[in-house]
């Protein structure tokens, strides 16, 4: 009984901000396990849309929602490329830890490449990039 009132007492937020504002690593284990369950929902959401798309069950709504449901996957995966680099950064590359703001601005440039060719701006982009 007693470990149950121990439970309940509310320890379980300080363990989740003691994770928060720890050490660079409880932090990068903490996101890795966040983005590696957005990643799991996502891609469950994504593929049963697609497949439901395909078989031809509600196809109007199930083609919306693979439109819309594409630009969360993709960002699904990347979020889960980021955190698996600033884990790996974190245990092995301890005092280049700057390493993980370049990461992330790769994964925001594929990111915002990626959708915008999925919403048909990359002739936009490329314009801005000065590529013909």
């Amino acid at each position: 009984m007693d470990k149950i009132k121990a439970k309940s007492t509310g320890d379980s937020f300080f363990r989740l901000q003691d994770s928060l504002f720890g050490s660079p690593l409880e932090r990068a284990k903490l996101h890795l396990g966040i983005a590696k369950n957005l990643f799991i929902l996502s891609a469950f959401l994504y593929f049963f849309a697609l497949l439901m798309t395909i078989g031809g069950s509600f196809i109007d709504y199930a083609a919306k929602g693979t439109f819309f449901l594409y630009p969360v996957f993709v960002f699904s995966c990347l979020a889960l490329l980021y955190n698996i680099c600033s884990y790996g950064i974190v245990i092995y590359l301890e005092k280049y830890l700057f390493l993980r703001y370049i990461v992330f601005i790769l994964c925001s440039i594929i990111f915002l490449f990626i959708v915008s060719i999925h919403i048909g701006a990359y002739t936009f982009l490329l314009s801005l990039l000065g590529i013909k």
